[in-house]
């Protein structure tokens, strides 16, 4: 006899940058331009300076051009200092290595914050003490000019604040127009 499920995607728990439905998702290929790791289900902006382009980097203040969120893939090396960060626990993608980045779809993020459905989306490029609020993590606020609105995006799950020192998951519905490198 089948089951039926009758949950609604919003309601499962996801793992930072997975997709939550592949409905109009569009995926694009950059080059990890960070000396780090790059986590997944954080965002990006544009690479600067010389031989930056098509490289994304964690953002550092209020200016980075936006390019996505980085997706999850299921096909990578789970290694120390690889694609494993140590001091965080955090998966992402190998420095100077190809990153697949969302432009568009609906992808699980870290928060910082408590957010509510259809809230703003903002993206953090200051971190905050402790390992709450890294940058490149999202929230609803600018908090005191410490993130930047992302355009086209929204919140579509209720998330309480996590506790100190750590992330929560959100889920994000981002939908860039005529996206361009």
């Amino acid at each position: 006899m089948p089951i039926t499920n009758y949950d609604l995607i919003i309601e499962k728990s996801y793992e930072p940058g997975e997709l939550v439905t592949l409905d109009d998702a569009q995926i694009w290929t950059f080059t990890n331009g960070t000396d780090a790791i790059l986590p997944f289900g954080i965002g990006v902006v544009a690479g600067t300076g010389e031989g930056a382009t098509g490289k994304v980097i964690i953002p550092a203040d209020a200016n980075g051009k936006f390019e996505g969120i980085v997706y999850a893939t299921d096909t990578f090396e789970k290694r120390s200092g690889y694609t494993l960060d140590d001091a965080t626990g955090r998966v992402g993608y190998p420095k100077d290595r190809e990153v697949s980045i969302v432009r568009r779809g609906v992808i699980a993020v870290f928060i910082d914050s408590d957010v509510s459905r259809g809230d703003p989306v903002y993206l953090r490029h200051t971190a905050t003490p402790g390992t709450t609020g890294i940058a490149g993590c999202f929230r609803k606020d600018a908090d005191t000019a410490n993130a930047i609105a992302i355009n086209n995006a929204t919140f579509l799950k209720s998330v309480a604040a996590p506790t100190a020192g750590e992330m929560a998951i959100g889920i994000v519905e981002l939908r860039m127009i005529n996206a361009t490198v």
